[in-house]
Formats: C-alpha cells, sequence, structure tokens
C-alpha cells in the first residue's frame, strides 16, 4: 500500500516539483553518510523520487532541509555545510549591487551550494514580494494592499500576480510570502494598510486571483509555466483579530500595543471574520501558507 503522506514529503513534493530546475545534479560524496544514489532518470515521477531521497537521508539531513535561514545570516558555503533547504531574502535582503542580474547571480550562488550537497535537492528560495518585486531595483511596485481591496478589481489582482511572478523568477526566486490575507479589525493596527480590508468576503475575492496569477499559467495549470512561482497566504488565521495591549513585542524600546499580538475571540467570531480568506486560498490550491 501506498505510504502516509508526511510533513517532510509534501516540503520535498513542493520543492522538487515547484522549482522545475533538472532533477537533481550529481552527487559530491560526503564524510560519514553512504554514497547517494544516482540522479533521477527522466522516466522516474516526483513521488518515487521523493521516497527515494527520503530513503537515504541522515537525521542532519532532514533537519537542514525543514530549515530555512534569512540571506543575511548564511553563506552558501554553509547551504552546502548543513544541507539547508530554503534561503529567504527578507527587509535588506538584496545583492550589494541591487540590479535583477545580480540578484540571479546571488541566488544561483546559494542554489549551487545546495546542489553541491550529497543529494542535490535544489533549494527554495523565498522574498516578501507583497507589492511587486519591490526590493529589486527597476521591477514594478504596485500600491499598497488597502489600495488595491479599495480597487476591488479581481482581474487587475490576477494580472498583478502574474507581472510579479515574472519578475520573481527572472531572478531565480520561486517561493513568494505573499499575498496578505488578514482582515483587520481594529484600525489602531499599525499594519492595516497591508491587508485588502475588514471585509472577509472582499479580502477572498481578491486574494484568490491574485494567488491564481502568481502560481497559474496562462491555461490555468498550476505551476504550468517556469514563470510561475509559489503564494504564500500569511500571517496565519486571526492575525488582523489581535487584541489592543496583547503584544509581548519590542523593538528599540518601544512597546507594541497590537501586532503580533493575542485573538482574544471565541471560535464562532474566528471562523466567520477571520478564517473564510485563508479557506478560500486551501480551495485555491496555495501552495504554502505562513505559520506565524
Amino acid at each position: 500500500p501506498p505510504h502516509p503522506t508526511t510533513p517532510m514529503k509534501n516540503t520535498l513534493l513542493t520543492l522538487l516539483a515547484v522549482l522545475m530546475l533538472a532533477a537533481c545534479s550529481s552527487a559530491v560524496t560526503p564524510t560519514p553518510p553512504p554514497a547517494a544514489s544516482p540522479p533521477a532518470a527522466p522516466a522516474e515521477g516526483i513521488d518515487q523520487r521523493v521516497e527515494s531521497l527520503l530513503s537515504q537521508m541522515t537525521l542532519a539531513e532532514k533537519i537542514g532541509q525543514m530549515t530555512q535561514v534569512e540571506k543575511g545570516s548564511i553563506q552558501p558555503r554553509d547551504v552546502t555545510r548543513y544541507f539547508i533547504g530554503s534561503v529567504l531574502s527578507g527587509g535588506g535582503g538584496s545583492p550589494a549591487s541591487n540590479t535583477p542580474a545580480d540578484w540571479l547571480d546571488m541566488v544561483n550562488g546559494y542554489q549551487q551550494a545546495a546542489l553541491d550537497t550529497r543529494l542535490g535537492i535544489p533549494l527554495l528560495y523565498g522574498v516578501d514580494a507583497v507589492h511587486g518585486h519591490a526590493a529589486v531595483v527597476g521591477a514594478t511596485v504596485f500600491p499598497h494592499n488597502i489600495g488595491l481591496g479599495a480597487a476591488d478589481d479581481p482581474d487587475l489582482m490576477r494580472r498583478i500576480g502574474q507581472a510579479t511572478a515574472q519578475e520573481m523568477a527572472a531572478t531565480g526566486i520561486r517561493w513568494n510570502f505573499a499575498p496578505v490575507v488578514a482582515v483587520p479589525q481594529d484600525v489602531r493596527w499599525g499594519r492595516t494598510y497591508e491587508s485588502f480590508g475588514e471585509d472577509p468576503a472582499l479580502v477572498s475575492r481578491l486574494a484568490v486571483p491574485y494567488i491564481e496569477g502568481l502560481q497559474n499559467d496562462a491555461d490555468g495549470l498550476r505551476f504550468g509555466d517556469p514563470a510561475t512561482v509559489v503564494a504564500t497566504p500569511k500571517h496565519f488565521v486571526a492575525d488582523g483579530g489581535t487584541a489592543f495591549g496583547s503584544s509581548t513585542t519590542e523593538n528599540m524600546g518601544v512597546q507594541y500595543l497590537l501586532d503580533q499580538g493575542d485573538a482574544q475571540l471565541d471560535e464562532a467570531t474566528l471562523r466567520r471574520v477571520h478564517l473564510p480568506p485563508y479557506q478560500a486560498a486551501v480551495d485555491a490550491a496555495a501552495a504554502s501558507v505562513l505559520a506565524s
């Protein structure tokens, strides 16, 4: 009988399917683990390749594959050393010379470091392209979500998703930490502008075509084109429903009040107000959801 699906298997399935790279490069000889099997033949399916990789992985390799590190905290050589599965360019995660070509060179450097590991599993590189691939000089920058919510144009959202995916793919990045599907209920939250609005139906109506624009090709096929990327609805359910004064986060001596606070509400409100956009995103086959 088939093996039950596991989170680790799902991670590798997404990584191997979405990156659309060559199956796996030639393995290098590690010190303690046994030699890896040859790269997969073209006829071998992704499920079979995942099973093969999992059966060969050491504990250290499994831990590394489940780890994401911010670009500013890791060098490419450490990706190889620790078998890292993902790198993220957060705020300030640009190359020294901020051009599309330099972004591609930077990402490819980390990618090659991943391919130089024993099993040659490609790296999944992520970025916060919330308003377009805006960290890159010359990229298209779109309005904040609160403005797009006021426009309430689902077709526009689809085209924004497509444009963002194309510009990300041009720099070698395949994972977008967007869209924000928070449903803010207190305008004192300083990140209210990151949401489409306070109406869960509006948020769902705009998030779904944006996700489809990121992930689907012109024929609607999920990841059917090299210029498609993984979407990530965020920042987890009820992030827009935190109670005033409940945050325990402090930054540079300033105590947060709402951001990263505690959502103190009953389950009925959670399901009626905050869950629908996440459910709509999952139903639209969003490939990942931010967990915090």
